[in-house]
């Protein structure tokens, strides 16, 4: 049953949206781990392959690929102590217009 079977007026909240993050300057921002587990991905390597296309579409179509894709490593506390899982990737969100960084 989804949520809107059990409340039709509810207002539908996107996946997208719920995993949404916002960056201190006030940017928002996908991490590629959150977006491979609502797009079904078992395994994270394959969602690499995914974002590796996507780096090769923006490059073909003369775009830059940090305007779209930037890595970084995300850091989880566990028990006390920190893991480092590198090879995390954010899809910040660009308005159109919008040049990052200016």
């Amino acid at each position: 049953m989804s949520n809107y079977d059990e409340n039709p007026d509810a207002p539908h909240v996107s996946p997208f949206e719920s995993i949404r993050r916002a960056a201190e300057d006030g940017g928002e921002y996908w991490s590629a781990r959150d977006l491979a587990k609502i797009l079904s991905y078992d395994d994270y390597r394959t969602f690499l392959k995914a974002i590796e296309k996507a780096c090769t579409s923006c490059e073909q179509s003369g775009q830059d690929v940090l305007d779209h894709i930037v890595g970084f490593d995300d850091m989880v506390s566990i028990h006390l102590m920190v893991a480092s899982y590198p090879g995390d990737f954010l899809a910040p969100a660009i308005e159109v217009g919008h040049t990052p960084g200016r």
